[in-house]
């Protein structure tokens, strides 16, 4: 195999472990905020939304702790 074919094998291996989906347990229960990303949501503050979303209100802003 061409030095190219063993880059382009080991760049494709390494974009499949980087991108992969692993499977994750989500909790039911009321009265949780579950976070959209791996990390936990520890802030929820009110906060003034970008001008160019032109929504005009107060919108709810979540920061994650990694």
């Amino acid at each position: 195999m061409a030095p190219l074919g063993w880059l382009g094998t080991i760049l494709t291996l390494w974009c499949v472990y980087f991108f992969r989906d692993p499977p994750r347990v989500t909790p039911i229960a009321s009265g949780l905020v579950i976070s959209p990303a791996d990390g936990r949501v520890s802030l929820v503050v009110n906060a003034v939304p970008p001008v160019e979303l032109a929504l005009g209100e107060r919108a709810l802003r979540g920061c994650r702790a990694s």
